[in-house]
């Protein structure tokens, strides 16, 4: 791992991430077919569903630190192409972030992100990096995102008050709580996540809603797609 001029960072445009993430694409495929093949017999005998394995592929050949995640989501599944997920060690002004890659947008989880998710959902600030990525991806993440209301951006700020003129417009869930981020363009900044333990009783009943809105287009998503 390395901080050198061709890491990609939160603050370049779509189309400069693009190119570096091109100019690897000839490795990585060769990687993912590797770990492909390697997810596939490491679970041929297991009965136990949905499974995900997370995977480090290094910078070997590469300009950038890549993370590939593989899910089976039932048995049945075993005959098809699984899940897969790519992510990208990347860089912010705070610090280190993570580049997700899916079909439609780029998602960065910000620096920000990172350190809130360590000390509200993992509970340990002293976690090394890989394993705050391998937790980020094993748990799974709605993509379809909710249009934040004013309820919603006015207990962001409760939480977050410090980032007050920061802006959030788009609400993901997730199995320990809710990230807020920012859409600009194809690219989706996650700035902070909140556990459901955090919430009172009347934010509880808000976000509930919330989420039973973004399972049904998240089922959608995820019933569709051929990449995650």
């Amino acid at each position: 791992y390395f901080k050198g001029r061709d890491m990609i960072s939160s603050n370049m445009p779509y189309s400069e991430i693009g190119e570096k993430i091109n100019s690897d694409w000839e490795t990585l495929k060769e990687k993912i077919r590797y770990y492909e093949g390697k997810f596939l017999r490491s679970i041929a005998k297991t009965n136990k569903f949905p499974i995900t394995k997370v995977y480090k592929l290094g910078n070997s050949g590469v300009n950038n630190t890549y993370y590939l995640s593989f899910t089976i989501q039932t048995k049945q599944d075993l005959r098809r192409t699984p899940i897969s997920t790519i992510a990208c060690r990347a860089i912010d002004c705070a610090g280190d972030s993570l580049l997700i890659l899916t079909p439609n947008v780029l998602i960065f989880f910000w620096n920000h992100f990172l350190e809130r998710y360590k000390e509200r959902v993992l509970k340990n600030k002293a976690i090394p990096f890989d394993e705050v990525v391998e937790s980020v991806m094993l748990n799974e993440m709605s993509l379809s995102g909710i249009k934040i209301t004013k309820e919603i951006d006015d207990v962001y700020h409760c939480f977050d008050g410090h980032y007050s003129e920061d802006k959030v417009d788009l609400l993901l869930t997730n199995p320990y709580g809710y990230c807020f981020a920012e859409k600009r363009e194809r690219i989706v900044y996650v700035k902070t996540v909140i556990t459901n333990e955090m919430l009172s009783e009347k934010q509880k009943k808000l976000f509930s809603q919330v989420t039973e809105i973004d399972n049904i287009l998240n089922h959608l998503y995820y019933s569709t797609r051929t990449i995650r």
